[in-house]
């Protein structure tokens, strides 16, 4: 996150990193040698995938460290009331609706539900070609060759909150949090509708947002039945410079009905 500021490439100009630059420049103290380097995303999916789980799961208790443990499960599990080790596991069956529930039945198992009809059935084999599932995890192709993960109905608000909220309040507009949502790797079917709503829905966005002051009014237009009936003559003067005949002034004679204009010096 902040390689470039300590290979003193860039400045450290937000207060948000600071202590995190100085955190890491402690910790290098003990090292005779050191070398910072930048891995891209792809190259360091396993933590690109804690990241994202992470900001997926709002912790509400401060001052208190949690523990999530990801893993893939065969098998429902079962944790006890009064245990204190949190577990997040994803496992997508024919217990659970998703939106996508019928896509990814189709490419797992092969199957569609017998009671959709014919045309919609032909529309689901139409979309799966454009999903694929890695870990029991449904994902969709972007046109860039980028794979987004489907979230399921609970996930979705808790993302919409960290794209258009998230830790730095930016309460961005509808299409800037649905393509805040696209880099961090997320999809579901309506989007970018439901980004819309979210900040329509926003109470901080309605309280700020910039608001037209004009008062509202009919507007009471003039025409004209029939040609020459109705014109309109506007006076302009002093010119200064005047014309190289001396006109100092100009009469503007405009008709209603042609919008036909004549000007007299």
């Amino acid at each position: 996150m902040i390689v470039n500021q300590v290979n003193e490439i860039y400045n450290s100009k937000d207060e948000k990193l600071i202590p995190y630059k100085d955190i890491i420049l402690r910790l290098l103290a003990y090292f005779e040698e050191h070398q910072v380097e930048n891995i891209p995303r792809n190259n360091n999916k396993l933590v690109d995938a804690m990241a994202s789980a992470a900001s997926l799961i709002p912790i509400k208790v401060e001052g208190r460290e949690a523990t999530f443990i990801i893993k893939n499960l065969g098998t429902p599990l079962i944790v006890e009331e009064n245990s204190k080790m949190v577990c997040v596991a994803q496992k997508v069956g024919y217990e659970v609706s998703p939106w996508y529930q019928h896509i990814f039945k189709y490419l797992r198992d092969n199957f569609i539900d017998a009671t959709l009809d014919k045309r919609e059935q032909i529309r689901i084999k139409k979309l799966a070609m454009k999903y694929v599932i890695i870990d029991d995890i449904l994902y969709k192709r972007s046109f860039n060759g980028i794979l987004l993960r489907c979230l399921h109905d609970e996930e979705i608000g808790v993302a919409l909150e960290h794209a258009h909220g998230g830790a730095y309040k930016g309460h961005f507009n509808g299409r800037l949090v649905y393509g805040k949502l696209i880099r961090m790797g997320y999809w579901w079917l309506a989007m970018e509708h439901d980004c819309y709503e979210r900040v329509k829905k926003c109470e901080q966005c309605q309280k700020h947002a910039h608001l037209e002051l004009t008062p509202t009014q009919e507007l009471n237009y003039v025409t004209s039945p029939w040609p020459f009936l109705m014109w309109d003559l506007d006076f302009m003067g002093v010119i200064n410079p005047p014309s190289i005949e001396g006109h100092k002034f100009i009469l503007v004679a405009t008709e209603y009905y042609t919008k036909w204009v004549e000007a007299i010096l």
